[in-house]
């Protein structure tokens, strides 16, 4: 999670350093519990509605990459954000780097069908240099909008499909007791 608001603060780096140093403080509070990010979304929400569209647009890709895999039982937050993207995208009078934002924040929270999250490490806890780089990448979209797709490098499947000896999904269920 550290690394994600790293990646955060370089998006958001240009506009707003102080909110940013204030969201960081705030999420390092949650690294153990896990809960989306909710004072992080509470600092993120108004700045999605600033008047400066560069602002705007880092605000609605942060509060995509805050939520990702987020449901709305988990983060009522996520209900509220993605009304506002759809009337973001759906209002055609919107500032083009605002919809190009909120197009990109909601395809991070819907990412891999919900079933991705955004690390920079691997499941055995070393460093995933294709996704640091597709990060490092995605964080120039400002000057190339082709970079935007290298986000996908740091995509990680969480999907749990549970096969038998003979390569067949199971029909049983999965319970995990563990706090995540």
């Amino acid at each position: 999670m550290v690394r994600l608001w790293l990646l955060v603060s370089l998006v958001l780096a240009p506009v707003y350093r102080c909110a940013f140093d204030h969201l960081f403080i705030c999420e390092k509070d949650h690294l153990t519990r896990n809960v989306g990010g909710q004072d992080a979304v509470e600092i993120l929400e108004p700045m999605a509605k600033d008047p400066v569209d560069f602002v705007r647009q880092g605000a609605l890709i942060a509060l995509g990459m805050i939520l990702v895999q987020q449901s709305e039982a988990a983060s009522p937050a996520s209900v509220s954000t993605r009304a506002m993207y759809n009337k973001i995208i759906g209002d055609k009078h919107e500032d083009p780097m605002a919809r190009f934002g909120a197009a990109l924040g909601q395809g991070l929270i819907d990412a891999g069908g919900r079933n991705v999250t955004i690390s920079l490490q691997s499941c055995a806890g070393s460093r995933n240099m294709n996704a640091i780089i597709g990060m490092a990448l995605f964080c120039q979209f400002w000057y190339w909008y082709p970079l935007a797709h290298c986000v996908a490098l740091a995509f990680e499947p969480t999907a749990i499909i549970g096969l038998t000896e003979n390569l067949k999904v199971c029909s049983g269920c999965v319970v995990c007791d563990d706090d995540i």
